[in-house]
């Protein structure tokens, strides 16, 4: 797991990042981008959709990258870094200044924080009962499998035969098997023939077509992209009623 330590060595070095600045208009509208140039009577900014030019006038508020990473960096400086709800409320002002990016680290901080709290009372208990719970929490919060099987596996320490660490097998076993379902449903999709565009209905009827189409590429390559990931995580699958006991290295 991370250490929370890290936090501000993360923020001092996160102008590396190509953090965006942002224009804030009059009329509420917000462009973030990077600005190449600025003058008494025009602002012109790089977005992705290409440079525009806008009066000086029109705009309410300019941040720049730099400065609001600057301003976060002081935030964090003042954050006790062993309390998971002030790198929460951290992570908070990162996304108020939209910096997104810093935001979900920051909040991954914070989820390792509480689970290494959540560890330690287990611990300090000393029952498989308080590590299932455990397990249960980090499952609700998308933790990894490292991290959740690892947490079964001190549950199992302490007591294999424990009905409630049965259970949390019985929950991985369920979940692993719901994954492949999934998988196995997306190869079928893969597999059929190509999208064919409905009878009566043509792209140059107009760019809502075109849109569609263009949308249904992006699904079926998102889509590709997570069977290899889960046929690689399925080839790591434990077999039935064991569980690896491996503590993950974030």
């Amino acid at each position: 797991m991370r250490l929370a330590g890290s936090l501000l060595t993360l923020l001092l070095l996160a102008p590396a990042v190509a953090s965006a600045d942002v224009l804030t208009l009059c009329n509420g509208r917000r462009m973030e981008g990077k600005i190449v140039e600025q003058t008494p009577s025009k602002i012109r900014i790089r977005i992705p959709g290409g440079t525009f030019e806008v009066p000086t006038r029109q705009v309410k508020k300019i941040e720049r990258s730099e400065n609001r990473l600057a301003e976060l960096a002081e935030v964090a400086s003042k954050t006790d870094m062993e309390d998971a709800a002030a790198i929460e409320r951290l992570a908070r002002v990162a996304r108020e200044k939209g910096l997104r990016k810093q935001a979900k680290e920051i909040e991954g901080i914070a989820r390792d924080v509480r689970l290494q709290q959540r560890v330690a009372e287990a611990r300090r208990k000393g029952r498989a009962r308080d590590f299932v719970s455990v397990f249960q929490w980090a499952r609700s919060q998308n933790e990894s499998d490292e991290v959740q099987d690892w947490l079964i596996g001190l549950a199992r320490q302490i007591d294999p035969a424990d009905p409630h660490v049965e259970m949390a097998l019985e929950t991985r076993r369920r979940d692993l098997e719901a994954r492949a379902q999934r998988a196995a449903r997306i190869q079928q999709l893969r597999s059929q023939p190509s999208y064919k565009m409905p009878e009566g209905v043509h792209l140059e009827d107009g760019p809502k077509q075109a849109l569609r189409c263009g949308v249904l590429e992006a699904v079926v390559a998102k889509q590709q992209r997570r069977i290899r990931q889960l046929e690689q995580r399925l080839g790591e699958r434990p077999a039935e009623g064991s569980v690896s006991i491996s503590k993950s290295t974030r």
